[in-house]
């Protein structure tokens, strides 16, 4: 199994914390200081808010994992996974030729009207104007 090298980074940075067993799956987590966070591996939420915002194991839920030998790489999103890495870039994008080999049409070619910055140079010249003739 993979290893990403934050989690190893975090089971590092986790040596400082002291995790207290509260009940069901529940832990207050000593940190650096004075800090103290509360943990619950089952509703997998954790006081930083670090894994509920970005997917990522805190120092916090790293220790108290660690202290019931789960297996922290269970509690990263699916996102920072390999089978979510393949499942985006699977789909093949086709390249296509050159506009020199493209087929000669019969058609008038399309007017492509371009706004330039969402017609705000258009709306500036407008308000200029309407306060020149005030």
């Amino acid at each position: 199994m993979p290893c990403f090298r934050f989690v190893e980074k975090v089971k590092h940075e986790s040596v400082y914390c002291y995790p207290q067993y509260s009940g069901n799956f529940t832990y207050q987590v000593r940190a650096r200081g004075e800090e103290q966070l509360v943990v619950n591996i089952n509703d997998r939420t954790f006081g930083c808010n670090k894994w509920q915002l970005i997917g990522i194991l805190c120092v916090h839920g790293m220790i108290a994992l660690l202290s019931t030998n789960h297996n922290p790489m269970n509690f990263i999103h699916l996102r920072y996974k390999k089978e979510a890495f393949i499942q985006t870039y699977s789909p093949v994008i086709y390249g296509i030729n050159g506009p020199k080999m493209w087929k000669k049409s019969n058609e008038a070619p399309m007017e492509v009207q371009i706004s330039g910055n969402g017609g705000k140079n258009q709306r500036r010249r407008e308000i200029c104007n309407q306060k020149r003739s005030e």
